[in-house]
């Protein structure tokens, strides 16, 4: 009787480690998500007025200011976005929103494109696909 218990003391531990571990992984994955999902609901309006402006006028808007109040009622922010840039790419064709984020141990820039098209170093930095094809999540240099 005396051996049964040191084991059974030590597969009650175990089992409180495993389910101390299992919640540590789903506490960082929610946190993961949330940023993410933060970060998507916060910007992707952004990204289609930017689209919406460029589909009315033939090329990109030059700045974010040109979409509001007509395109969007004011530039979004978010907790969890450093840096907020738009650019025009591809010879003033195509535009690019910019959003850095701190919010994880590795810098993340997420990327909205009127382009799907990724230089090769952007593609090797991908992190994470996303559904609509028209974000891209890159780990920062």
């Amino acid at each position: 009787m005396t051996t049964k218990l040191p084991i059974r003391r030590f597969l009650i531990v175990m089992a409180i480690a495993l389910l101390v571990g299992c919640a540590a992984i789903l506490y960082r994955g929610w946190g993961k998500h949330n940023v993410e999902t933060d970060i998507q609901n916060t910007f992707f309006p952004l990204a289609m007025a930017l689209r919406s402006y460029q589909a009315d006028y033939r090329s990109p808007a030059e700045n974010l200011r040109r979409l509001v109040p007509h395109y969007i009622s004011r530039i979004p922010s978010s907790r969890f976005a450093d840096a907020i840039e738009c650019s025009v790419i591809d010879d003033g064709r195509e535009w690019q929103l910019s959003i850095r984020s701190r919010a994880f141990a590795q810098q993340r820039l997420y990327l909205y494109r009127s382009t799907q098209k990724l230089t090769p170093d952007e593609a090797e930095r991908v992190l994470e696909p996303t559904p609509h094809g028209m974000l891209f999540v890159l780990r920062e240099r």
